[in-house]
């Protein structure tokens, strides 16, 4: 009966990390908002810009700022779909166990053995599906992790546009 609440608990513990990954959506479409905002900006500045190389290294930041929104909107989709969460299935599970309490009613086993098999059956599923939510978690963590890397990047690359645009404006 231990290893089933030790199984059962590290199922929990996986369900409860994914639904904290998931709760970050909030926080990636904020930045992502923030960002393209930002580069729908800088682009309206495009028309201020001097002629001649001023304008070609401003049209140059533009483009790699509006490059790296796209990476990170594709890792944003990547990063939030795809994933199967296995979940314990109480209706299979109840089917199950009432089979195996048919057999002691049938007099093919005993109850003690019954009550063995069914605590083993919720313990594999338990343990097999934590397993399988872990990895999924790992992948989404993993996934997540580098969109923020890619967001932090296109910020920061968005911040020099915005300054250079800054700078063009006072030297004109």
């Amino acid at each position: 009966m231990r290893v089933l609440e030790e199984y059962k608990e590290l199922y929990y513990k996986e369900i409860e990390y994914t639904e904290r990954l998931n709760s970050k959506i909030n926080t990636c479409v904020t930045f992502l908002t923030i960002i393209g905002s930002g580069n729908i900006f800088v682009w309206s500045k495009l028309g201020n810009a001097a002629s001649g190389i001023y304008l070609w290294i401003y049209l140059i930041l533009c483009i790699i700022s509006s490059y790296l929104f796209i990476i990170c909107s594709i890792l944003f989709c990547k990063s939030y779909s795809g994933y199967e969460i296995h979940y314990y299935p109480i209706k299979e599970m109840a089917l199950a166990s009432k089979e195996t309490y048919d057999l002691v009613t049938n007099g093919q086993i005993d109850k003690e053995q019954a009550e063995n098999h069914v605590i083993n059956m919720m313990a594999e599923r338990y343990l097999n599906d934590a397993i399988y939510n872990r990895a999924q978690n790992r992948l989404k963590n993993k996934r997540h992790r580098c969109l923020i890397q890619w967001m932090a990047i296109n910020f920061l690359i968005l911040l020099v546009d915005y300054a250079v645009s800054i700078v063009f404006d006072y030297v004109q």
